[in-house]
């Protein structure tokens, strides 16, 4: 009867035959892993198989912190955030072997533009501030970030870390060095001008290079090479590599770059001030003001600030003091001052004036964060299109499409036009504004997504695509192929 009741139980309570089976598979399943090899199981294999890998990953990590600990000056001359990379190599190499390494901790990021260093010791051009923002939000994140100087500073890193590497950043004209090496010998290559650094390192007749290539198989992969180009253009073989502070893709037909943008840390808490009756004059250097690049009529400013009425224009411009002549009439200038006192001049302002230079430059942007407009100046217009805003070239092109209260276009050489504008700003005041673009989540996003990406398959299906050519890849088809050319 117990038979015949089982049999019934089985043929009519799936749920009953689907738990026997879990618990059969439970019981054999840890048997299969402990068949024997040599008296070790397949699991005691695979263990040591991974930690001998961890192992040689933790050695060449210690190997590369000595190695760049002797390479590297002490004295800190223009290296000037070289420790940084050692002590990251330190944190790596314990963490890893102590089993305690974070989140994307063992995620590699080759700093390898020299304005990273430079945003991290009090440098405030416009690639620092962009560099310095990319930085906050990769230490947030819990990236291994790994400052060089030079392409070939940036390949011994990438040797000896290869696999962890996600990303090498590099200024443009690096990322043509690099590839242009593996054209060059070690005696060619130490004629060039500008000289190639780091050419000390290569021992007899290793042979020279950078980028991965045929007979450079050891170089860094082109598809992980990243140029922080701050400008107009594209710098990189493969299209929508190079990186931009600015949607350039958006806004001129022949660049096909990543837009990355950065974000002003500052403007996150902003608050809104009370602001003098002022102009505040955007241009630092003497030389914007220089006739063929200053945007407005000589001797107008004066005349200007007596119609307003009770208004003045100020700025600092120069390496003298307060008070030096800035090269046009009716500016007061405040000196020199650090990016502290800079900001706070700017928030008393109503109203920040372009001259004309510098172009694309981050100020604009710290001033909506204050609640203060700025005034583009229109430097060219299409005479058969001239409303276009596409076709326009301006102090700030990535501001063509903002409008009043924000940003104020008005045509160089129109007074009319910029009395009209100082005007507005002082009558339409605003509340701190930061462009959606530029909230510190949207950059994040963009950031996460360069880094996290499967870029190779990308860049495959690119040259696949015959989109870019120079490279030896067989396996994707009928394209043309260099028999010495870049590999993935």
């Amino acid at each position: 009867m117990k038979s015949m009741a089982l049999a019934w139980l089985w043929r009519h309570k799936p749920l009953l035959r689907l738990c026997i089976c879990l618990v059969s598979l439970t019981l054999l399943v840890p048997r299969a892993l402990f068949i024997h090899h040599g008296g070790r199981s397949l699991w005691d294999l695979q263990l040591e198989e991974e930690n001998t890998e961890r192992l040689e990953r933790i050695t060449r990590i210690r190997d590369l912190r000595a190695q760049l600990n002797f390479q590297w000056p002490g004295d800190g001359s223009f290296r000037t955030y070289s420790h940084v990379t050692l002590q990251a190599l330190d944190r790596l190499a314990d963490c890893m072997t102590e089993g305690t390494c974070g989140p994307r901790e063992e995620t590699v990021i080759i700093l390898g533009s020299y304005h990273f260093g430079h945003s991290q010791s009090g440098h405030t051009s416009g690639e620092d501030i962009w560099a310095s923002s990319l930085i906050e939000i990769m230490h947030s994140l819990n990236y291994t970030l790994l400052y060089t100087y030079e392409p070939l500073e940036s390949l011994l890193v990438h040797q000896a870390l290869d696999d962890l590497v996600s990303l090498v950043f590099m200024e443009s004209q690096g990322v043509s060095q690099c590839i242009d090496m593996g054209s060059l010998t070690k005696e060619t290559a130490a004629t060039r001008k500008p000289p190639i650094v780091g050419l000390q390192w290569i021992e007899g007749e290793e042979q020279l290079g950078c980028a991965k290539r045929v007979g450079f198989e050891q170089g860094i992969p082109l598809w992980k090479i990243r140029p922080l180009h701050f400008w107009y253009g594209t710098r990189h073989p493969l299209p929508g590599w190079t990186l931009s502070p600015e949607n350039y893709t958006g806004w001129e037909q022949d660049t096909n770059n990543y837009y990355l943008g950065y974000y002003l840390p500052h403007c996150i808490n902003a608050k809104s001030h009370t602001h003098e009756r002022r102009a505040f004059i955007l241009g630092k250097r003497p030389e914007y003001f220089a006739d063929g690049r200053y945007a407005w009529p000589r001797g107008i400013l004066p005349d200007l600030a007596e119609k307003l009425g009770d208004f003045k224009f100020a700025g600092g411009a120069g390496k003298g003091g307060a008070g030096v002549d800035m090269g046009e009439r009716g500016i007061e200038n405040i000196g020199q001052m650090d990016k502290a006192t800079w900001t706070k001049e700017v928030a008393k302002s109503a109203v920040v004036l372009g001259i004309g230079s510098p172009p694309l430059s981050p100020s604009p942007y710290d001033a909506m964060c204050v609640g203060v407009p700025f005034i583009n100046p229109i430097t060219r217009r299409d005479a058969k299109d001239p409303e276009n805003r596409i076709k326009w070239r301006t102090q700030h092109d990535a501001l063509r499409d903002f409008d009043p209260p924000y940003v104020y276009h008005v045509d160089k050489d129109d007074v009319e036009g910029l009395r009209n504008a100082l005007q507005s700003a002082l009558d339409t005041p605003f509340m701190p504004y930061i462009p959606e673009r530029m909230l510190r989540e949207n950059v994040q996003a963009r950031l996460v997504h360069l880094i996290e990406n499967d870029w190779k398959e990308v860049a495959m299906q690119i040259v696949a695509s015959k989109k870019t050519t120079g490279w030896y890849a067989p396996d994707l088809g009928a394209i043309a192929h260099s028999n010495d050319g870049l590999l993935f």
